[in-house]
């Protein structure tokens, strides 16, 4: 009987029956393989989303004239440093005068 002795030996005996669909019969095949095509398309088509939107980026840059500079908002960090904008409180601890 599959259900027989530990719960480790059981979850050992049914994983390739969960993982593969056997536990739910066809159904369960049909399900294990929309899963496994989801999760390829998933990964193209975000792949595809980034590379697309790199690209989008990157002619808004050309079209300001902003070729060297990041986008507005893409990188804040490096805009507020760019700037002399310091993140980092004074040794004193405030930032208010004397």
């Amino acid at each position: 009987m599959p259900l027989e002795g530990s719960a480790a030996d059981v979850i050992y005996r049914l994983q390739f029956p969960i993982h593969s669909g056997q536990i739910l019969g066809l159904p369960g095949r049909i399900i294990v393989f929309l899963a496994g095509i989801v999760t390829a398309v998933l990964s193209v088509t975000g792949v595809v989303i980034w590379v697309l939107g790199v690209r989008r980026r990157a002619r808004q840059r050309e079209r300001n004239g902003q070729r060297g500079e990041p986008a507005a908002g893409s990188l804040p960090g490096r805009r507020l440093a760019a700037s002399g904008t310091s993140l980092v409180a004074p040794p004193g601890g405030t930032s208010g005068g004397p």
